[in-house]
């Protein structure tokens, strides 16, 4: 590890751990073409050691059926039948080859509040930055299990649901109460959401809400669509540089929105997070995207996440320049 990959781990999560997580989350975009920049120029071998952010999907189960996820609505998905646990052996084989600054995600494309091994999980994950999206229904039955061992909780709400806020408003409570007693992490609670009408709801019960963008789940829905071959060439996803997921059953996803299990890249049950991290097939997918040709791969000719310069933000959005 260099003095720079460090660094740059240490500053993230410095800044998640004491900032608006909606600002963090809005200046990583703003420095993440320039990473990608690093990479396309050699220096990526030197400047990431390993994903920065690894999500670990503990469950693919759920509880809800939401229309804008595609892991309740998506056949494809549905055929292969994604509804498994993770081992906790295999949590504790990943976390344990991790010897450096990294964040973690216990989540993918599941409810991550009904894992069972969540307590242990969170645990054994305690020298790390930890965080957890959730739609919350559970998180007062289990504030016991969360409370002082994680960093994060992102509580992702879509439409007025009374259960929910019953849960959130309970959980809150609790909160509050266990932050003045000492010890552990201090956990906080931020609220996503891409509807305004909910934005503005949430804010009057908790102030660490944020408006994100709906996004289309790589090519699953919305492709934005119409791109030159010269935009083609300049769209690059500094994702494939900063991240990866592991999926509950123990492949490997070079991106979390791989719902479909199309972008798999290795399998944590036969290999090491810096053999798939440097192994073949994350080189090849990145060498596609910085050549331009993402239509080429599994799930990211479509994708609204694709950067491109110099209307970075405008392509997040889903607004053409």
């Amino acid at each position: 590890m260099t003095i720079a990959g460090v660094g740059r781990r240490g500053f993230f999560l410095v800044c998640e751990d004491r900032l608006p997580v909606a600002l963090v989350y809005r200046f990583q975009w703003v420095i993440s073409p320039w990473l990608w920049l690093w990479f396309r120029a050699g220096f990526a071998a030197e400047m990431v050691a390993g994903p920065r952010l690894l999500n670990i999907e503990l469950t693919a189960r759920c509880q809800l059926r939401c229309a804008f996820c595609p892991t309740q609505t998506d056949p494809l998905y549905k055929a292969r039948n994604h509804s498994g646990d993770m081992p906790l052996a295999l949590v504790r084989k990943i976390l344990g080859e991790l010897s450096y600054p990294v964040e973690i995600s216990f989540h993918k494309d599941g409810e991550p509040l009904l894992y069972p091994y969540l307590a242990d999980a969170l645990r054994e994950s305690s020298r790390f930055f930890t965080h957890f999206c959730t739609n919350g229904l559970l998180l007062a039955r289990r504030a016991e299990r969360i409370l002082g061992w994680v960093d994060l909780v992102t509580l992702s709400v879509v439409e007025e649901s009374p259960e929910q806020v019953a849960a959130v408003r309970a959980f809150l409570d609790r909160l509050g109460s266990w932050a003045g007693s000492g010890g552990g992490k201090k956990t906080r609670l931020n609220i996503k959401t891409f509807s305004p009408a909910m934005e503005a709801y949430w804010r009057t019960i908790h102030p660490d809400v944020f408006l994100t963008p709906e996004h289309n789940w790589g090519d699953w829905k919305k492709p934005w669509g119409g791109a030159s071959a010269e935009e083609e060439r300049l769209r690059q996803c500094p994702q494939l540089v900063d991240k990866m997921a592991v999926n509950y059953d123990g492949s490997v996803s070079a991106c979390c929105l791989d719902f479909r299990h199309q972008a798999l890249i290795g399998d944590v049950r036969h290999q090491t997070i810096a053999e798939i991290w440097n192994g073949e097939p994350l080189a090849k997918l990145r060498g596609l995207i910085a050549e331009g040709r993402s239509r080429e791969t599994a799930i990211c000719g479509q994708c609204q996440f694709l950067l491109r310069p110099p209307d970075a933000q405008g392509q997040i959005t889903g607004k053409s320049g």
